[in-house]
């Protein structure tokens, strides 16, 4: 049945007390219907049926009373009649009890996040089986079904790494070679930059080195590029596409951001693997790329604005856009303008840095925490729009700067708008409002980016693993830093279960008993010891931390909500002391 897609399908009634199905079938040939299944001229069957189903008028019927349902089983390519008929013998039940524990299977196999909201939970699980139905063999194809039925650099990178962060570690080993081997003419430096930063974020979180020795000959090819490629004037690489959609050649901020911080972070990753001397050179390079990306920068930025204008065509090839989705390429700087906030090519926190995410939000980037765009009217019949998957680095970039109740607007703007209700089907973009009686325009459902986006906030709101001294290696673990306030609610709980880290795995639960005045955390810190580990609980308005005792080692509150928790190596129990103010 998997071999040949074979959909099965139950139909029953939704309201009233009768109605009637009609189901038709194109096949270009003359159908009949024979014990059960719909076959063609050839004798194969075309689609199975329950008993109960009439072939009239060239399509299956059938009358429904209340409390009574019917099936059908339609394989994607028709299948010999001699194939038994699935449907018999409580075939569709038997079917998706298979299917079910397939899926308990595999979400049992990734990490476990819980938290005490049950569509967090419900879409999560949702989101990691619909990117494993979205897998072509080991590519991480963008969508189904559609002309995005492919692979793309970037998003397909995003699912993967997602993945990654839910603990599917073998399964994206896998993903990872499709995506090194992709190419599309036009883009080469853009690829580069996101295939190296994949393999970096691989290995920081598994320390798999036989994997980087496997893939040596395909980096060594994006290395080479980024390393040979700046020959013009401004040290940057030739034009470039302004992105996949829009060919026009330009020096692009968002292709040299991305490459330089994929060398920086892949020197760091030579040196510890062997190859000192390499990691100099590309550090050196790294060092003196950023500069010339500064320099371009300097000229190109526009402070006659408020806040100031980054351009991702330099050298003045781009002017402000007031608002951002007031025309089509506005709207793709937008997208690109995300990516660009991600390599942090500014500097953690700097000016620069805060303009660009004051532009988004000042200047209509945004809508719900989500990113805005522009359809084109040739197929979109209204102008209000969101392409929710690439705001994941603004939100990200939120996280990091900690401002955790601007990065939540994002999260809930993506559960309550970004997705299908209940089913948690997402696209590249879906429209603002409902354009009639049947709801919301969605562009291309479904989309593994878009899931991965989701994904990836909520990983971040319970643990985080950052770099903080810009060195190219992670020093930084947070946690819990930014759950919304009733998830610590009296008797509630959040657990964090086998979660990679660039660190290791970690392992967290909270239980909030504010009414007994504690909250207790039960936490088992990774292998490898980061710099700083803080641990933070986000009590519900009114109630505060009075003291943090536990294990053998001092627990230390540096902010009214937050605990330093480096000295903790082993398991441990903390408590929280907690009171409600007058």
């Amino acid at each position: 049945l998997a071999t040949n897609g074979v959909v099965l399908v139950r139909f029953s009634l939704a309201a009233g007390m009768t109605g009637t199905i009609s189901a038709q079938v194109d096949t270009g040939s003359a159908l009949t219907l024979k014990d059960g299944s719909l076959r063609d001229a050839e004798n194969r069957s075309v689609i199975w049926c329950d008993p109960a189903w009439k072939w009239t008028r060239q399509r299956l019927t059938i009358t429904l009373q209340a409390g009574q349902s019917a099936t059908l089983a339609v394989p994607l390519q028709p299948m010999d009649a001699t194939f038994p008929h699935p449907l018999r013998q409580g075939g569709y039940e038997r079917q998706r009890q298979l299917c079910v524990g397939e899926w308990q299977q595999l979400v049992q196999h990734g990490t476990r996040f819980e938290v005490p909201e049950a569509r967090v939970n419900d879409a999560a699980r949702a989101l990691v089986i619909g990117n494993f139905m979205l897998l072509k063999g080991d590519r991480m194809h963008y969508s189904a079904g559609n002309q995005y039925d492919q692979l793309y650099e970037a998003e397909g990178s995003d699912a993967a790494r997602a993945m990654l962060l839910y603990g599917y570690t073998n399964e994206v080993r896998r993903m990872i070679v499709p995506l090194l081997d992709f190419t599309r003419k036009g883009l080469e430096y853009h690829q580069a930059g996101h295939k190296l930063q994949l393999l970096v974020h691989y290995y920081r979180v598994t320390g798999d080195r036989a994997f980087l020795r496997e893939m040596q000959p395909r980096w060594e090819k994006e290395l080479a590029l980024i390393l040979n490629s700046r020959t013009n004037e401004h040290g940057l690489f030739p034009r470039e596409r302004y992105c996949g959609d829009v060919p026009t050649p330009i020096y692009s901020l968002n292709s040299n951001a991305k490459c330089w911080r994929a060398l920086r972070d892949f020197a760091a990753v030579l040196a510890e693997t062997g190859e000192p001397d390499r990691a100099r050179e590309c550090l050196a390079v790294a060092v003196e790329f950023r500069q010339r990306i500064l320099a371009a920068v300097d000229k190109s930025e526009r402070k006659d604005v408020a806040p100031a204008f980054m351009p991702i065509a330099l050298l003045g090839e781009e002017t402000p856009y007031a608002p951002i989705t007031s025309t089509k390429i506005g709207s793709y700087w937008n997208l690109m303008a995300n990516y660009v906030i991600g390599t942090e090519i500014f500097g953690l926190n700097s000016e620069r840095e805060t303009a660009l995410v004051n532009y988004l939000q000042q200047q209509g980037g945004l809508c719900l925490g989500m990113t805005r765009s522009r359809p084109s009217p040739s197929f979109w019949t209204g102008m209000d729009s969101v392409n929710p998957l690439y705001g994941l680095r603004y939100v990200l970039t939120l996280l990091r700067r900690d401002e955790p109740d601007r990065a939540l607007a994002s999260f809930y703007g993506m559960l309550a708008q970004g997705f299908t209700r209940d089913t948690f089907i997402t696209g590249e973009g879906s429209s603002l409002r409902s354009l009639d009686e049947h709801g919301r325009l969605f562009y291309c459902p479904p989309n593994s980016a878009g899931n991965a986006h989701f994904m990836w906030m909520l990983r971040t709101l319970l643990v985080q693993d950052w770099d903080l001294n810009e060195d190219g290696r992670p020093d930084t673990l947070r946690l819990l830093f930014a759950t919304p306030r009733p998830w610590l609610e009296d008797g509630k709980r959040i657990t964090i279960e086998r979660a990679p880290t660039e660190f290791g795995e970690v392992s967290l639960t909270a239980d909030s008993q504010l009414q007994a005045g504690k909250v207790v955390v039960r936490f088992t810190p990774p292998p490898q010891a980061p710099a700083k580990t803080l641990l933070r609980l986000r009590l519900p308005a009114g109630w505060v931390i009075t003291q943090a005792t536990g294990g053998n080692k001092p627990v230390v509150l540096v902010s009214p909500d937050t605990a330093d928790v480096t000295a903790q190596r082993e398991p441990v129990t903390l408590e929280f002391s907690v009171k409600r103010q007058p």
